[in-house]
């Protein structure tokens, strides 16, 4: 009869098998889910920041000549005059100053200009693309929030499942090793045989007598 120390529950560690084997499942099923579910989202934001672009730079083709769009241009020049005369700091250029005074002069004009003419359907749209902030929808961000907490869910399940069956094995494992030990110290393995013959040839003997 097995010893307490050398008894060990198979049929626990199957079912410990099992439950690691369904956590992994439900994880692999959640990671892929979120995963999937967030590269779709990157890629609808990605086509949305490309469809306003395209749109913006339409719009500035249309809008090629006006009022705003010179005064883009001219901003666009200023800051480049400024980023050459701040570069070269040391070696001051009054040729630069002169070239970014008369420039914010022209700045001003257009702003008077723009502020007594009301701006067209176009240079609104234009003027709101520029400005809008591409990130994920409201939906979107839900929808990650729920499948991240579904799938940190799971891979707790898991960790758990893992511990739970290691500690399972490691106790098995000493159990049979214990076991093994009772195996090769049994008399009756060890001897078994002799002890069988040794009773047959007495009794052989105890014939003979007769």
């Amino acid at each position: 009869m097995m010893k307490p120390e050398t008894k060990f529950d198979l049929a626990k560690i199957q079912a410990a098998v099992l439950g690691y084997e369904a956590a992994y499942d439900a994880f692999e099923t959640a990671y892929t889910e979120l995963k999937e579910y967030t590269e779709g989202a990157k890629e609808r934001l990605r086509e949305r920041r490309e469809r306003g672009h395209a749109r913006a730079h339409e719009l500035e083709l249309q809008l090629v000549g006006s009022p705003s769009q010179k005064l883009r241009d001219v901003e666009a020049k200023i800051k480049l005059r400024r980023e050459k005369l701040n570069a070269n700091w040391a070696h001051y250029d009054i040729g630069h100053q002169r070239a970014i005074d008369e420039l914010e002069a022209e700045r001003v004009r257009l702003l008077d200009e723009i502020s007594r003419t009301p701006s067209t359907l176009e240079e609104r749209e234009l003027e709101a693309l520029r400005a809008f902030n591409y990130t994920l929808t409201v939906d979107d961000k839900e929808q990650i929030e729920w499948l991240y907490n579904v799938a940190m869910s799971a891979y707790n399940e898991l960790y758990l499942a893992k511990e739970r069956i290691s500690g399972d094995i490691k106790n098995a494992a000493k159990a049979m090793e214990n076991y093994r030990s009772e195996l090769l110290r049994a008399p009756l393995l060890a001897m078994g045989s002799n002890y069988i013959n040794n009773i047959k040839a007495e009794a052989d003997r105890l014939c003979g007598e007769e």
